[in-house]
């Protein structure tokens, strides 16, 4: 370049800015569309909590978990809740022989269920890529409960909730909180 005319080197200078120039705007742009997708993604877990938080059946079973006894509202009466009856209403029966429940337990079950499908939502976007499971955090304490469930749910003497629990999602084929459990005790044993 020491023999190159001045007009040589003003249009080297120039690429070379214009190089440095459109690596600024490649970086920049890169930078935009992480900070984009991260704010997507907040958008999206505070839909998914919000629906979790406004969806009366899965109120319903938070509180069934929540309480070793309590009054609980169902669609056209009160009963009173307690431990012992989730040995019955989540006992495991072929889809055909559900006539061994009542009303108030179908429901409870059906409340069940939607909590469970709730937490496929959670496991598909987990898979696809779009959520990790450490952006999962504020429903770890729902993994926790359903991998303790007898720590929960101490005060149960006539039968292993857990077991009664597990049977009823692996059964009924709720795959997704399978899943989701699984890597939540896996993320536990770790220390997280």
């Amino acid at each position: 370049m020491e023999n190159a005319t001045p007009k040589i080197r003003i249009t080297t200078i120039l690429k070379i800015i214009g190089a440095v120039l459109s690596l600024c705007g490649l970086f920049w742009g890169i930078y935009e569309f992480r900070v984009s997708q991260q704010w997507q993604k907040g958008k999206l877990l505070l839909e998914l909590i919000d629906s979790f938080e406004k969806n009366p059946q899965i109120d319903l079973v938070k509180e069934i978990v929540d309480y070793d006894e309590r009054k609980i509202e169902l669609s056209d009466t009160v009963i009173l809740f307690q431990n012992e009856d989730l040995l019955q209403i989540l006992k495991y029966y072929p889809i055909d022989d559900l006539e061994n429940f009542t009303n108030e337990e179908m429901e409870i079950r059906d409340a069940f269920d939607n909590f469970f499908d709730f937490f496929g939502k959670l496991s598909s976007f987990e898979k696809a890529g779009v959520l990790k499971f450490d952006d999962l955090i504020y429903f770890h304490y729902w993994f926790d409960v359903l991998t303790n469930f007898n720590k929960y749910k101490s005060n149960v003497t006539s039968g292993d909730l857990q077991q009664i629990l597990d049977d009823y999602i692996h059964k009924y084929e709720f795959y997704a909180i399978e899943y989701l459990l699984e890597k939540y005790k896996n993320q536990k044993a770790k220390g997280f």
